[in-house]
């Protein structure tokens, strides 16, 4: 049997994709693990390293988890900086370097959640952007180190309809940027030719369709953006 972790699966694309990915016959026959924050805090290296260990070897990895946090630069603490890098971009590095550790050999298809924020900058979210940025090069990173058994993708969505994170720029962003809601949703209606945000399930098919891509895509970045 096969098996597939997915990191980031207690909300927001993470639990729309496990639940879509179990309905998908393309993967029958794969047992998918999908840790909770306690079991597998992605801050924490050892406790990756542990979980891998111990439920590996993992033919698909995918991992959603994000964090987000609008602060202006002159507010910015170290902190802040830290927690945004930890769970944007350090948390996939070492899943991955986990498995590569202990199943050196493994066949691997990895999968994670870029951001059109990783080329589009953004007032108030120069942690955020930067993670994103640096997830980028990550993958293309990751993808020629650890070829030929590996193939690592991301897929970079702008805006997704509720999710967490979503609700939580909703919430702040207007009083942030000194807008009325309305005006906020018209500002970024006007910014997707589409006139609408990605929903949920076609991040999900994307996540679901780079890991059954031919093996030799590795490093890409497939955008979902509406056309933006």
């Amino acid at each position: 049997m096969s098996k597939g972790l997915i990191i980031g699966s207690g909300s927001g694309v993470g639990a729309d994709f496990l639940k879509r990915v179990e309905e998908d016959a393309r993967f029958e026959g794969v047992k998918w693990y999908a840790p909770s924050q306690q079991e597998v805090d992605v801050r924490n290296q050892t406790h990756i390293e542990q979980y891998v260990s111990e439920a590996g070897p993992f033919d698909y990895i995918v991992y959603t988890a994000g964090v987000n946090n609008l602060e202006w630069v002159s507010d910015l603490s170290s902190w802040s900086i830290r927690k945004t890098f930890e769970v944007n971009l350090f948390g996939f590095i070492h899943v991955c370097g986990a498995q590569a550790k202990f199943n050196p050999d493994h066949a691997t298809r990895a999968v994670t959640i870029v951001s059109d924020s990783s080329h589009t900058p953004m007032r108030g979210s120069i942690a955020y952007c930067s993670s994103k940025a640096a997830l980028v090069m990550a993958i293309k990173c990751l993808a020629r180190e650890l070829a030929p058994t590996w193939s690592v993708n991301g897929i970079s969505p702008g805006i997704i309809e509720d999710t967490p994170m979503t609700d939580y720029i909703d919430s702040t962003v207007p009083g942030f940027r000194g807008w009325d809601p309305t005006k906020a949703r018209a500002y970024e209606s006007s910014m997707i030719p589409m006139g609408r945000r990605a929903t949920k399930a076609e991040v999900s098919h994307l996540l679901m369709d780079a890991l059954k891509a031919p093996a030799y895509m590795s490093g890409n970045i497939t955008e979902l953006t509406g056309g933006k």
